[in-house]
C-alpha cells in the first residue's frame, strides 16, 4: 500500500519561488541597484491580461510601482509611483 510521506503536503521553497522567477522572465525584469535602474526587455503579457501592476518592488533603498500595458501589439512599461529620495530609472527595450 502506499506509505505515507508526511512532508509532501508542505511547500517547497523552489516552487514557491518558481512564480516570481516566472513572472521575471515574463516581463524581462533585471534591476541594476549601482545604477538605480529597472531594465525591461521585450516584455510579455499572457493573452488574456492586458494590465499588470508590479508594486512595492525594492530597487536599493527605493521602492518603485511599475505598470504595462498591452497596446496594439506591444506590452508597454513604465513607473507609476516612486518612493523614496533617490530616483530610480526605468529602461525599456522593445
Amino acid at each position: 500500500p502506499p506509505i505515507a510521506y508526511p512532508v509532501a503536503c508542505l511547500p517547497q521553497a523552489w516552487a514557491a519561488g518558481s512564480v516570481f522567477m516566472l513572472l521575471q522572465a515574463m516581463l524581462g525584469l533585471h534591476i541594476d541597484t549601482a545604477r538605480m535602474t529597472v531594465h525591461v526587455r521585450q516584455p510579455r503579457l499572457p493573452n488574456e491580461l492586458d494590465r499588470l501592476q508590479v508594486r512595492h518592488l525594492k530597487v536599493g533603498d527605493q521602492v518603485v510601482d511599475l505598470g504595462f500595458q498591452r497596446s496594439e501589439q506591444r506590452v508597454v512599461a513604465f513607473i507609476e509611483n516612486q518612493r523614496g529620495s533617490r530616483k530610480v530609472h526605468l529602461s525599456v527595450h522593445y
